[in-house]
């Protein structure tokens, strides 16, 4: 990953990917897409949660009795409840990035009971399973090229009472990675979805770069043509640009493949070589590395 953040102007790192913004801080952004807020604790009125419930938000800390902290989860038409205790479901899991020790429990848990595991590559999530002792069930292909094939399948599959835990190579599944259309098929059918939280590649390289992090920006991969990039360094309609009217100061985190990482940091070089950049490689493994210093300084 390449993190990035601006001296005194806006980040230039984009993508042709929307961006998913994070923004952490003041509780008035914690309430943005708030229709009703309610502190952890805090009985809200029946009234109130009528008013919420096309567009729900949840309360409350990390686990339960625990004070202080939100978190929200928009639902609309496309994402209607369970409609029948009888259905299995989708367990979204994150795997380790590099160290295979990396992994919690519950994830682990999952891998084991599981009916049916969807993998971006079976030969590798084998080596995961295989490093703890894991005999799955079944496991079977979901990648981008037969996602979508697949993920009917798999769909009714959960529909019938099985369970899917669905992983990537690394981290967490639809975060650069193949998983989107069976999320998306399980919520449109009215089926459960869980996300058991774990590695990040994304948070791992926005914490060691040592660049502000309480307001940040994933981008996913860039483009790969200096031409694609180069247009959307300067759009004034992107968020992350300087003239945009609600320009905020954040740090950037992109994705970028290792073949085009030098004529990268040559064209942010170029743009502005003031800019303080990290370059974060094989993390949690055994060589890795992170690379701090200003966009001339890394481009050399």
């Amino acid at each position: 990953p390449v993190v990035s953040t601006p001296v005194v102007s806006s980040p230039v790192l984009t993508s042709a990917f929307a961006p998913v913004c994070a923004r952490r801080g003041s509780r008035r952004e914690a309430r943005r897409p708030l229709d009703v807020f309610f502190a952890a604790g805090q009985q809200p009125p029946p009234r109130a949660i009528a008013g919420v419930l096309g567009r729900l938000i949840g309360i409350g800390g990390h686990g339960r009795g625990e004070p202080g902290g939100t978190y929200s989860c928009e639902m609309s038409a496309e994402n209607p409840p369970v409609r029948s205790k009888l259905h299995g479901r989708l367990l979204v899991c994150a795997t380790p990035i590099g160290n295979l020790d990396d992994v919690t429990l519950r994830v682990l848990d999952a891998l084991r009971a599981a009916d049916v595991l969807a993998c971006e590559d079976t030969r590798h999530t084998q080596i995961l399973l295989a490093r703890h002792d894991i005999v799955a069930a079944r496991l079977v292909s979901l990648h981008e090229h037969n996602e979508r094939a697949r993920a009917s399948d798999l769909a009714a599959r959960i529909r019938a009472g099985e369970t899917v835990a669905l992983v990537s190579d690394a981290g967490m599944p639809l975060i650069s990675d193949p998983g989107f259309a069976l999320v998306q098929a399980c919520i449109q059918a009215g089926l459960p979805v869980e996300v058991l939280p774990g590695p990040s590649a994304v948070l791992s390289a926005l914490v060691a770069s040592g660049l502000p992090a309480e307001r940040w920006c994933f981008v996913g991969f860039l483009p790969r043509k200096r031409a694609e990039r180069e247009r959307l360094f300067e759009h004034p309609q992107h968020p992350q640009h300087p003239q945009h009217p609600r320009h905020p100061l954040q740090t950037l985190v992109a994705f970028e493949s290792p073949r085009r990482l030098a004529a990268t940091l040559e064209q942010l070089a170029e743009r502005d070589p003031r800019r303080p950049l990290a370059v974060c490689r094989e993390l949690t493994k055994l060589h890795e590395e992170v690379r701090r210093g200003t966009a001339a300084e890394l481009a050399e």
